[in-house]
């Protein structure tokens, strides 16, 4: 009588109960059991509905015994680097799931404590943005870790549900990138110096352990009772070990969502010639799985989920397809230039763009009388119905522009949008605190958000009309204060979610017709910038700025803070501030593309407010124009990318649904760098240094017409939101549901 043996296999699309038995020396197998898998998303994150694997695994059990009443034993592989937090021995949701964005946030920070090299030198692991050490460490920022009691990868916890015994294998673990490579053990040092709790890494288990026996209610419900086994439990560990290789120097394919390419070896590399290469060393059945990630079937089953057929109904539909047109995001007309589009759309992933919070609410904030007119220079037209009333319905539509937008996000705020409430009772600009920001704080957590912060200098009694530049000294004194709150505040912005936090200074000083002193109101701004600025600060953590502007309303004939003075500011006080520039700040034959390039020759770091003025600072929504592409092209040319501007949107518009006023700005601020991204500066450039101008102009005018739409919709895809086309379904949905109701 031969042996049943049950293997239940889960992958990101889809889990199979199969059972196993050899017959005349040949492993014979039949799947009984077979169920969908998804991500989630919940909240603007991508999680695994636990609840729903461990179900569909018992069913699957209980299908096994109906059909093959004695198994020896069972067990469970799945994908890597996910995991269970337990809290009283529950999960403690969400479980996310790797594809979710959570850890861009954290990244840089990680790198900061413990580089790259350093971590690949002890690990051998490749960096991958959702590994599990970005996401534990993204659970202790927000306050997660400290919330759990244990630690359990995903196939450990559907195994501990069955069996009651907890195991850590050790194939699983090495995905983790907390492995030390050489002694096979979570590493303690790295435990340590990332304040992870040491007690939840125990010592590892080698796969092949038995267990124990189901759970006596467990077997009661699944029809039967058999050994709980610990095989490799990541699935490709388990799958390289099932393959007869008869050479160990061979290479191996395993393809699934992910497809990996590799060889066994007896020992790791952790060489730096292999940390550039970013190939890993996991953990294999007693060798190492030295491989790297190429691109699987997950397009398939995106397009699968999309068309809401069968892998059988696809592979018949493709029999019969006359459909030729194949798109390549390493297509060859971008190729055939020098331009690799999968490291443009990796590239821009990274970049953090700062959304800020008032196109929501019309620049009304929530410390003044919401019914009396903005002054200070600010003004919105329009009265579009839905604009958001309290700091709820501003974050909840903030949350629907984030799931509508591709890429990295930060948060925009300023001052007047402080949140008060019985604990923490309305004050003063000049006595806000921390405080009145945690809830911001708390949002971005949420969401792996950073946030960026300005003093508000404008509608206010005590813009009088000035405030920094004011002749008044109690006038200019309570700005100042203002502004030296707004250092706090900005500081426990950046500690508080662990990213730097730009703090732009700027106000609408100045006078509506000819002065008779221009230097006296800036002499006494200079002096309160200054007096602001002595507020103790970490610079490496906080980024004040200086903006200038050429005129405002009610200020058409002199600005106190002109470009000239901002400037020069920043230039004689580069310790500690940057300049920053809108590209409605300027006169209109003037372009901030040119300045980018003359600023970043100077200043090692600049800020930028992106906008789209007509004739003036009018502040309307920032399209895929001209400038806007200039502009990120000298993003691109001159190394801003790479932490030397820092970027932020700057508009608002009551007259259309502001939601899609939000999206369609910043879909066209990412739309514009991955455009930047995808062109060939290097080749451009040669072409200028030679003096070949008339190629210049014609590749120029060729890059116009390659498909980069094509591009964009991967970018999208990749980034789990709606291509260009469908995203405005969901903003139409919405006004519907939430903004119409708002009278």
């Amino acid at each position: 009588m031969h042996k049943n043996y049950l293997a239940i296999d889960i992958g990101a699309s889809s889990g199979r109960h199969i059972v196993g038995w050899m017959e005349n020396g040949v492993l014979r197998t039949e799947e009984v059991y077979r169920f969908p898998n998804s991500v989630r998303r919940v909240d603007g994150h991508l999680e695994w509905d636990i609840d729903s694997l461990f179900t569909n695994v018992k069913q699957g059990i209980r299908e096994a015994f109906a059909k093959f009443p004695e198994i020896e034993s069972l067990s469970i592989d799945t994908w890597a680097v996910d995991y269970v937090l337990l809290k009283n021995g529950n999960p403690l949701s969400p479980v996310y799931a790797y594809r979710d964005d959570r850890t861009q946030a954290v990244l840089d920070e990680v790198h900061s404590i413990l580089p790259f090299a350093q971590l690949y030198a002890r690990t051998g692991i490749q960096f991958q943005p959702f590994n599990s050490i970005y996401q534990l460490y993204a659970d202790k920022k927000v306050g997660r870790l400290a919330q759990a009691e244990d630690f359990l990868m995903i196939p450990e916890y559907l195994l501990w549900k069955l069996c009651g015994v907890k195991a850590r294998e050790y194939t699983n673990a090495t995905s983790t990138g907390l492995v030390n490579a050489q002694t096979g053990e979570y590493d303690p040092e790295i435990l340590q110096a990332l304040g992870l709790p040491e007690t939840m890494f125990p010592k590892l288990t080698a796969p092949g352990t038995v267990l124990g026996p189901l759970l006596p209610h467990i077997a009661a419900e699944v029809g039967g009772q058999t050994k709980v086994a610990l095989c490799a439990t990541h699935d490709t560990a388990s799958a390289v070990e099932g393959i007869p290789m008869e050479q160990d120097d061979a290479p191996f394919l395993s393809s699934g969502t992910w497809s990996l390419l590799g060889v066994k070896l007896a020992k790791p590399i952790t060489s730096p010639e292999s940390c550039r290469a970013n190939f890993t060393n996991e953990g294999g059945v007693g060798y190492i799985r030295y491989l790297k990630n190429i691109m699987g079937l997950w397009i398939i089953q995106c397009v699968q989920k999309q068309l809401g057929i069968s892998f059988a109904e696809m592979v018949e539909l493709a029999k019969t397809s006359t459909y030729t047109r194949i798109f390549d995001v390493n297509a060859a007309r971008y190729a055939a230039i020098g331009v690799d589009t999968e490291a443009a759309i990796a590239r821009l992933k990274t970049v953090p763009i700062s959304l800020h919070c008032w196109q929501g609410d019309d620049v009304r904030g929530f410390d003044t009388d919401p019914t009396k007119p903005l002054t200070g220079g600010i003004q919105t037209t329009g009265n579009y119905p839905g604009r958001a009333r309290t700091p709820e319905e501003l974050m909840a539509d903030m949350d629907k522009v984030l799931s509508l937008c591709p890429g990295t996000k930060k948060i925009n705020l300023h001052a007047s949008y402080a949140i008060f409430d019985e604990e923490n009772p309305w004050v003063d600009r000049d006595k806000l605190e921390p405080k009145h920001f945690k809830k911001w704080v708390d949002f971005c957590k949420a969401r792996g958000l950073g946030a960026d912060f300005n003093p508000t200098f404008f509608s206010h009694p005590k813009c009088d009309p000035l405030t920094l530049a004011s002749p008044n000294e109690e006038t200019r004194k309570f700005w100042v204060e203002h502004g030296k709150a707004c250092i706090r505040i900005s500081q426990y912005l950046a500690e508080e979610l662990g990213q730097p936090c730009t703090m732009n200074i700027w106000t609408g000083d100045g006078f509506k017709d000819v002065p008779a002193d221009r230097k006296g109101p800036r002499d006494r701004y200079k002096a309160s910038i200054d007096e602001i600025l002595s507020e103790p600060y970490d610079f490496k953590l906080v980024k004040p700025c200086i903006e200038s502007k050429v005129f405002g309303i009610g200020v058409e004939a002199y600005t106190v803070g002109s470009a000239e003075f901002a400037l020069s500011y920043a230039a004689f006080n580069r310790e500690k501030c940057i300049p920053l520039m809108d590209n409605g700040h300027y006169h209109p034959t003037e372009v901030v593309s040119d300045k980018i390039p003359a600023l970043l020759a100077f200043f090692p770091e600049i800020a930028l407010h992106i906008t789209r003025p007509i004739r003036w600072d009018s502040d309307h929504v920032v399209l895929f124009d001209d400038e806007t592409k200039e502009i990120c092209k000298e993003i691109v040319r001159c190394g801003g990318l790479d932490g030397r501007v820092n970027i932020a949107l700057d508009y608002f518009d009551a007259s259309i649904n502001r939601i899609s006023a939000w999206t369609v700005g910043f879909r066209n601020v990412e739309k514009a760098l991955l455009s930047a991204l995808c062109t060939p500066h290097t080749v451009l450039k040669e072409l200028q240094d030679t003096n070949q101008f008339t190629e210049l102009m014609v590749r120029q005018e060729e890059l116009k017409t390659l498909p980069f739409g094509e591009v964009w919709d991967e970018y999208c895809r990749r980034n789990g939101v709606p291509v260009d086309g469908a995203w405005f379904e969901e903003v139409k949905k919405y006004e519907q549901n939430v903004l119409s109701k708002r009278i």
